[in-house]
């Protein structure tokens, strides 16, 4: 039986039904889903930094290695587009001996 429109309005807003009862089941996805992006995009600008910094390592060592890639993540921070890390953040960047280097 297709769903009526007063009930999807309900569940997609979180509203309180006649019942009493409110479904979080959207709302709750969709702040799960932001905050997935928000862990990609620190974590993927510190793995990016962190591969730049083993980069010139490894050229600074071995002079027939190319130059190594600078990442600058500075107009994204400025544009306040990179996610800050919070507590749980700092302790896994932590555990994996990462110290982020972020804008």
């Amino acid at each position: 039986m297709p769903v009526q429109a007063n009930d999807l309005a309900e569940i997609y807003f979180g509203l309180v039904t006649e019942h009493g009862s409110t479904d979080l089941s959207f709302p709750n996805s969709l702040e799960s889903l932001v905050h997935n992006v928000d862990c990609i995009i620190l974590y993927g600008c510190v793995l990016a930094t962190e591969l730049a910094k083993h980069a010139e390592g490894l050229a600074h060592n071995h002079k027939d290695f190319p130059p190594a890639e600078k990442v600058d993540f500075a107009r994204l921070a400025k544009a306040d587009l990179i996610p800050e890390a919070d507590e749980i953040d700092r302790a896994a960047f932590q555990n994996l001996n990462v110290i982020p280097d972020l804008p």
